[in-house]
């Protein structure tokens, strides 16, 4: 923003938007969701990727592979087919083959 970006977050509907800087437009929705995946990504020169299901008490890998791999390929599609010219993944130091855990498998 302090160097005249525009910048755009996609959150879910119900989380908190504190961390976001002032002056960034909020968008609610789910990536899970092709047609909201393609309204948040329409127009958008680069898409920044850090949304991911966390193994916070039990780990649940139905949906840590829905959030963490489904959803991220249905965002990574609908960027491509919206002509965005850069993806910047952000991924986790747990995601390599010697992890495990849900977490871990699904981030890499």
């Amino acid at each position: 923003l302090a160097q005249g970006f525009q910048v755009h977050a996609l959150v879910r509907p119900r989380a908190e938007t504190d961390l976001l800087p002032p002056g960034a437009t909020v968008h609610r929705g789910d990536f899970c969701i092709p047609a909201q995946a393609r309204a948040a990504v329409a127009g958008m020169d680069a898409v920044i990727h850090a949304a991911a299901v966390v193994s916070n008490g039990v780990p649940d890998l139905a949906t840590s592979l829905a959030v963490n791999v489904g959803g991220t390929a249905t965002l990574a599609a609908a960027a491509r087919a919206a002509g965005v010219a850069a993806w910047v993944q952000i991924s986790s130091m747990s995601a390599h083959p010697a992890n495990k855990s849900v977490y871990g498998a699904t981030k890499l």
